[in-house]
């Protein structure tokens, strides 16, 4: 079982301008919002192929463990805006990943294509409403392309 972590600190400062608040989503599918000003730093830790990240706050409070995705957003505990724009609506996770990759942010019925850095289409699949898994066990181990109908993201498959 080998375990790595790797820290990365956040500049709150500079993150203040544009983004409010700091969204986790969690593998069970619950989220919390929290201020951007109480976080102290986002840890990123894998074992077993399994990736998840861990938030640490400035004031001592227990972390946020478990989490598969952080959105930086406008929201913060007493306000809501939505992001405008399609550069922040698609997420994918775990990434790294080993059998199922789940894709947010594709409308119902987009077309999802998988390339390999040679070009060739490794897969195609319909976008579900909400949420999609990929089944990418059957994928070689390396780096791929996810294109969706507005975006391209790069993934590695395990």
């Amino acid at each position: 079982m080998k375990k790595f972590l790797v820290t990365f600190s956040l500049v709150l400062t500079g993150c203040t301008v544009w983004a409010a608040g700091l969204k986790t989503v969690r593998s069970d599918k619950s989220s919390q919002l929290y201020e951007l000003a109480v976080v102290q730093r986002i840890e990123f830790d894998q074992q077993d192929g399994d990736a998840a990240m861990r938030v640490k706050f400035k004031d001592g409070n227990p972390d946020d463990t478990d989490v598969k995705v952080v959105i930086f957003t406008e929201e913060g505990p007493n306000e809501v805006k939505q992001w405008m724009g399609s550069d922040v609506r698609y997420f994918l996770y775990p990434n790294p990943v080993r059998n199922e990759l789940t894709v947010t942010g594709p409308e119902a019925g987009d077309a999802l294509l998988v390339y390999d850095l040679a070009g060739r289409k490794q897969m195609e699949v319909k976008a579900a409403e909400g949420e999609t898994i990929l089944p990418v066990s059957g994928l070689e181990p390396g780096t791929y392309l996810l294109r969706t109908e507005k975006t391209v993201l790069r993934f590695v498959k395990q």
